[in-house]
């Protein structure tokens, strides 16, 4: 995991009420501190807060920051998959880079990972008669880890093929065989794990 390429995307969301998100919930898992220590429990993490809780079988929660945690990974009943997520330092906005969450989508050559957020919005209701209502949705930002640096990246098939250039005859063979664009988390995964797979 060496450098970061930024995908974010803020136009395809996927509304949700506030009770569903998985953030919400506790899951079984276990941490990965930098001290060596593994510890198993049930986990629910804050990406916004870089923050996890593990709830220990005596009832003890842990308030663990990314400072502290090198890794963490559970099996979230409400995606039914399990989710790993790493500690990694990015720099926002040219800032100075701290320890942030990311979740590993793909492992390879080059490491897809992303991030998700909570987005709030206001939209018309139509069956109570136009009166705004409150929606909630899960937005992407995805990365990829290569060369030890942080790099926005536009998510366009031009700066794509940029990225996969030494196997980019085969990529667009696949995209054409399997109809993908570059749009979304389940197309990205797919790209990425095939890419992966030739080395």
């Amino acid at each position: 995991m060496k450098h970061l390429f930024l995908f974010l995307f803020f136009g395809f969301t996927y509304p949700l009420l506030a009770q569903q998100f998985s953030k919400d919930f506790w899951h079984k898992g276990e941490i990965y501190t930098f001290s060596g220590q593994t510890i198993e429990g049930d986990i629910m993490y804050d990406l916004e807060k870089q923050s996890v809780q593990l709830r220990l079988q005596n009832g003890t929660i842990q308030s663990l920051s990314s400072q502290k945690l090198e890794a963490f990974q559970f099996f979230d009943a409400l995606e039914a998959r399990q989710r790993i997520f790493y500690t990694l330092p990015y720099s926002e906005n040219n800032n100075y880079s701290k320890p942030m969450f990311f979740e590993l989508l793909s492992e390879g050559k080059v490491n897809l990972l992303t991030r998700e957020f909570i987005r709030q919005r206001s939209v018309p209701d139509m069956f109570y008669g136009g009166w705004m209502r409150t929606v909630y949705s899960i937005e992407y930002a995805f990365f990829v880890l290569s060369d030890e640096k942080v790099t926005a990246f536009d998510g366009e098939k031009q700066s794509l093929k940029e990225l996969m250039k030494n196997k980019w005859t085969e990529i667009e063979n696949f995209m054409k065989e399997k109809r993908l664009g570059t749009q979304k988390r389940s197309e990205l995964i797919q790209l990425f794990n095939f890419y992966n797979s030739l080395f």
